[in-house]
């Protein structure tokens, strides 16, 4: 496994990576994983001399049911308060986030059909969030030189970590492929998708840490976007 930031731990549940910020007993969550990913969450914070009451923030970079079905069963073993973007609350609040448009025609042809006869899969257990952003969010108060910024275009509302200026926990706006691309299958806005990559560029982010696949160094991402031709 990479491990590019000292403080920062990978956790794999199913298909999605989690990411534990360590810090003490201000330490925070980066997603949920799904339903059943909260007994390897607990592992990994016993792993890294935690306790459950240790995290005092969990992080949701998005609504989609892998990376928040886990939500409510984590919130409630940890008591920690919960952070979504504005556009994700009701989400939440349903219990329903509808599957992504594909970036290919075979993924498209994926989502439409999951949308008419697995409906079931985008559902999880409704949570209110305790903390709703409009505008970037700055984390120094759990004493970490860290923010949030909002990176749309996988969805409306999702949302990066950036720890010590140079590394960023991106959620699906990225993925640590190991072909060629790092553009995800999935995305609602592809165009937004490309401006949120230069957001990311132009914060100077030296690595970057996804919500599927490996963490990967920022050059893959602007050798990418480079070939785009966006400017």
């Amino acid at each position: 496994m990479v491990q590019f930031h000292p403080n920062i731990i990978r956790i794999k549940t199913a298909f999605v990576n989690n990411y534990l910020i360590v810090n003490g007993n201000r330490s925070v969550l980066i997603d949920t994983g799904i339903d059943t990913s909260g007994h390897r969450i607990l592992q990994a914070l016993q792993s890294n001399g935690l306790q459950p009451t240790d995290i005092r923030l969990i992080i949701l970079t998005h609504a989609h049911y892998d990376h928040c079905k886990g939500a409510a069963a984590i919130q409630a073993a940890t008591g920690a308060e919960l952070l979504v973007h504005k556009s994700h609350e009701i989400h939440l609040q349903k219990g329903n986030c509808r599957l992504p448009r594909g970036t290919s025609f075979p993924v498209e042809a994926w989502v439409t059909l999951g949308r008419i006869f697995m409906p079931w899969l985008s559902r999880f257990h409704p949570v209110e969030p305790g903390i709703v952003l409009t505008q970037d969010h700055d984390l120094q108060y759990l004493g970490l030189n860290a923010k949030i910024i909002h990176t749309p275009g996988h969805t409306d509302g999702s949302l990066t970590v950036i720890l010590d200026s140079k590394h960023a926990i991106v959620g699906d706006t990225l993925i640590g492929s190991r072909g060629k691309s790092v553009f995800p299958p999935f995305a609602d806005d592809p165009e937004t998708l490309m401006k949120s990559w230069k957001k990311l560029i132009d914060e100077g982010i030296e690595f970057l840490y996804p919500g599927h696949g490996s963490p990967f160094g920022v050059e893959k991402l602007t050798a990418e976007f480079d070939a785009a031709h966006i400017s």
